[in-house]
């Protein structure tokens, strides 16, 4: 103890190396088990990657039945509602190749005129409750590349 107070800094500056040696091994020790958690970790993976390599890809039996089954469901839900569309829709009648080429380019011709080019954005899955939204776009049609010109307007559509 004579020595400690005789050199002081020699004293704490060898207290200090041996905290940061017990800091360091305590360091390592954690670290070592955090990679020994890592290396179980890897090694149930690889073990579960090679079962599932050696095993065969295609589905039992039973399963293979409960998804035809599901298909055939499927099917079967989507021709009920396709029919039951065609009760609610209006029936259109065909146009005659005349008529279709007539409204075609009277179409093209409003849109060159205008310049104007409305983009509808729907929900599929929600036609009936979810309101579509309209985005009219105004485009310059005289240069080579057409520019958009204008604040683009929005609306909500039922």
């Amino acid at each position: 103890m004579n020595w400690f107070q005789q050199n002081r800094f020699l004293g704490i500056f060898i207290g200090g190396l041996a905290f940061a040696a017990l800091l360091s091994v305590s360091f390592l020790f954690h670290e070592k088990s955090a990679a020994n958690r890592e290396q179980a970790r890897l090694e149930t993976t690889i073990n579960e990657l090679t079962r599932l390599r050696r095993s065969t890809p295609f589905p039992s039996e039973e399963n293979f039945r409960r998804a035809k089954a599901q298909s055939d469901n499927y099917h079967d839900l989507l021709f009920a509602l396709k029919n039951e569309l065609k009760t609610r829709t209006f029936p259109q009648p065909p146009l005659p190749p005349n008529e279709f080429q007539a409204q075609l380019r009277q179409v093209a011709t409003d849109v060159i005129r205008e310049r104007r080019f409305p983009l509808t954005f729907f929900d599929p899955g929600n036609v009936q409750t979810k309101a579509s939204e309209v985005f009219l776009y105004t485009v310059d049609v005289s240069d080579v590349i057409p520019v958009s010109i204008g604040r683009v307007r929005n609306w909500s559509a039922y």
